[in-house]
C-alpha cells in the first residue's frame, strides 16, 4: 500500500520520461558537473572583485545591526579593522577555492567568509536577497564528496556529485516556489478585504507605477503597462503559474532548460518595467537550469507543453502523440 501510494506521488510529481540513464550517462552527466562546480566558484569570484568599488563605502557605514554571523562585530560603526578582515578572507577564499575545489577544507572556508560577508552586508536595517542562492550553493558544494573533481571519479563519488547538483537545482526551483506562494496567499488575503491584488487586472500595472514613484525613474516598457493595463494581467498571471509550479520541474530534467529560459525572460521583464536587476538570479538559472547536466540532448517542443507542470494533461490532449 505504501509502495503504491509513492508511486501515484512520484507520477504525479513528474515521473521521468525516459529510463534510468546507464553508467555511460552518468559518466558524462559527472563531467558537466564537473565543469559546473568550477565555473559556479568562478562567477563567485568574479563577483566579490567586481564590488571592491564598494569597499570604502562599507567601511563608512554607521548604525550596524548585526546579524548572527557577525555578532562578533558589536553593534553601531564597524571598526575598519573589522571591515577588511571579512573583505579580504572572502576574496582571499574565493581565489582559492577557485584555483584548488577540490579541497574541501577550502570550500568550507569560501562558505564561511561568503556567509560573513552576506551577514555584514544585511546587518543595516535592511534583508537584501542578492547572495542567498550563492551563499545556499557554496554550503551545499561542501559537501561534493572525495575524488569528485578526477578525470575517473568512482561510481559513489558520481552518483553522489550528481546528488549535490540536484540539491542546488532544487534549492532555486523552491525559491521560486516560494515567491509564487507568497503572491497567493497575499493576493488572497487582500481580495477577501476587497482591495487591489495579485489577481486584479491592473496588478502588474500597479507594482510598476509604485516602483516608478519610488525611484523617480522612467524604464522602458513600464509607462507602456501603466497606460494599457491589461497587457500586464496576463503576464502576471504566467508569473505566476510558473514560480508556483518551479518545484515540480525538480522532477523533470526534460523541462530544466525550458523552466531556465522562462524565468531569464521573467527578469528580462522585471528589469525592463521596474529597472529591477537579478544578476545573481540569471547567472544561476544560466549555469544550473539552461546548463543542467540532467537536461536530454535533445527535446520535442511539443512533448515539452505535455510535461508542464499541472496543465501538461490539456496539452497532452492536444498533442497526443508527443507523450
Amino acid at each position: 500500500m505504501v509502495t503504491t501510494f509513492l508511486n501515484r506521488l512520484y507520477r504525479w510529481l513528474g515521473k521521468p520520461t525516459a529510463r534510468t540513464p546507464d553508467w555511460s550517462a552518468l559518466t558524462r552527466q559527472n563531467a558537466r558537473c564537473q565543469m559546473l562546480v568550477r565555473a559556479f566558484y568562478a562567477f563567485l569570484t568574479f563577483k566579490i572583485m567586481f564590488e571592491q568599488d564598494l569597499w570604502l563605502s562599507f567601511m563608512g557605514r554607521d548604525s550596524m545591526e548585526p546579524l548572527w554571523p557577525v555578532w562578533w562585530m558589536g553593534s553601531g560603526s564597524p571598526s575598519d579593522l573589522h571591515v577588511q578582515l571579512i573583505l579580504y578572507a572572502n576574496l582571499a577564499a574565493a581565489i582559492l577555492v577557485l584555483i584548488l575545489p577540490q579541497f574541501r577544507a577550502l570550500r568550507i572556508f569560501c562558505f564561511l567568509a561568503f556567509l560573513q560577508y552576506v551577514a555584514f552586508r544585511n546587518s543595516f536595517g535592511k534583508i537584501n536577497h542578492w547572495g542567498h542562492l550563492l551563499l545556499f550553493t557554496s554550503f551545499l558544494f561542501i559537501f561534493l564528496p572525495s575524488g569528485w573533481h578526477k578525470l575517473k571519479p568512482t561510481r559513489n563519488a558520481k552518483a553522489a556529485t550528481s546528488m549535490i547538483i540536484g540539491s542546488c537545482i532544487a534549492v532555486i526551483l523552491v525559491t521560486y516556489t516560494m515567491s509564487g506562494l507568497g503572491k497567493i496567499i497575499v493576493g488572497v488575503m487582500q481580495a477577501s478585504q476587497g482591495q487591489p491584488n495579485s489577481f486584479s487586472p491592473d496588478s502588474l500595472a500597479r507594482h510598476i507605477a509604485d516602483r516608478m514613484l519610488e525611484t523617480n525613474q522612467d524604464s522602458a516598457f513600464g509607462d507602456i503597462i501603466v497606460n494599457m493595463p491589461l497587457l500586464g494581467w496576463p503576464m502576471m498571471m504566467a508569473t505566476i503559474y510558473f514560480q508556483l509550479a518551479s518545484v515540480f520541474v525538480i522532477f523533470r530534467p526534460e523541462l530544466h532548460r525550458f523552466w531556465g529560459a522562462i524565468h531569464l525572460l521573467f527578469h528580462a521583464g522585471v528589469y525592463l518595467t521596474m529597472t529591477i536587476s537579478f544578476n545573481n538570479s540569471v547567472f544561476m538559472l544560466s549555469l544550473f537550469l539552461l546548463a543542467s547536466p540532467f537536461a536530454p540532448d535533445s527535446t520535442c517542443p511539443f512533448g515539452t507543453l505535455t510535461r508542464l507542470p499541472l496543465i501538461g494533461r490539456l496539452f497532452l490532449k492536444i498533442f497526443p502523440t508527443t507523450s
